[in-house]
């Protein structure tokens, strides 16, 4: 969860937003929500100072609703760097074991994709309204009958695998960003080629075709191109 709400989830926000030209808006929005949906109930539970209840229900909610392609797009990498089939069979079965449905989603893909089991009761002091039984939150036909994923119980060397699939996620989704963004960068080049070809007809120069062996060759290395006068239009029928 960690991992997601500090590089998984910002990053996804950034990268969408960048679209709009928000990017770095994108990662501070997700940041101050997640932060908003702690802070309040950390102050009502731990320390004792009376909270708005409806601002608690109300930061929780936005900030479900900011994390809700985020979290589906960290659970996706996990599967796709990890045990694919598993990871997506946890995501549609355990994710209801726990009370906040974007949580469940990361924790039961993350550990199909490494076979690990999770679940059960919440960790004391640290989130515990983050757990549900198997009888209220999951599927009763499942073979886990006590709240918690299938796989091997949590073992240190697990730990290592954990990691190893954060930073494979990372990877992942670092390579796509970039080839993302080059082909945005290429798609802009080559709007631009068409307009100085629109305005500059000896920019057709600067056009590349598919030569034998499937090999990018200049037009001007096959035609020769020259301005003059022609009728406006030319009429093909019967031709």
């Amino acid at each position: 969860l960690a991992a997601h709400r500090h590089v998984f989830g910002v990053f996804f926000c950034f990268i969408t937003l960048s679209a709009l030209g928000l990017g770095p808006a994108g990662a501070v929005l997700y940041r101050m929500a997640e932060f908003a949906s702690r802070y309040w109930a950390f102050k009502s539970r731990s320390l004792d100072v009376p909270a708005n209840e409806r601002l608690i229900t109300l930061s929780r909610r936005a900030f479900s609703l900011i994390d809700h392609v985020p979290a589906r797009m960290t659970a996706f990498g996990f599967a796709v760097v990890g045990n694919f089939e598993e990871a997506v069979n946890g995501w549609r079965r355990d994710a209801a074991l726990w009370m906040h449905r974007n949580e469940g989603i990361l924790l039961a893909s993350a550990a199909g994709a490494i076979g690990v089991q999770l679940g059960g009761e919440a960790a004391p002091g640290v989130t515990p309204d983050r757990s549900r039984t198997f009888d209220v939150g999951g599927n009763p036909e499942s073979a886990a009958a006590r709240g918690s994923t299938p796989g091997t119980p949590a073992q240190a060397g697990h730990l290592q695998s954990m990691v190893g699939l954060v930073w494979r996620s990372v990877v992942l989704w670092l390579l796509l960003a970039i080839a993302f963004a080059y082909a945005l960068r290429l798609r802009a080049d080559q709007r631009a080629t068409w307009f100085k070809v629109l305005r500059d007809p000896a920019a057709l120069s600067m056009l590349y075709v598919v030569a034998p062996g499937n090999r990018l060759v200049p037009l001007s290395a096959v035609v020769t191109t020259h301005q003059t006068v022609g009728p406006l239009s030319v009429n093909h029928a019967g031709q």
